[in-house]
């Protein structure tokens, strides 16, 4: 399970979303649109690939 950290307009374009794992772990992907919260974890769920490990 993850937790949604944080949703913010990126300086380039869309919105940088930041999530982390109950381990500690920290991920980055971005975002076209503002996603909600409910969306990022359905997409962590389907395919980690997308994410980016930051930590």
């Amino acid at each position: 399970m993850i937790k949604v950290t944080a949703i913010v307009e990126s300086l380039i374009s869309g919105f940088d979303v930041y999530v982390e794992t109950k381990r500690g772990k920290r991920y980055f992907i971005n975002w076209a649109t503002k996603p909600t919260e409910a969306e990022v974890i359905e997409a962590w769920e389907e395919d980690k690939k997308y994410f980016v490990h930051i930590n």
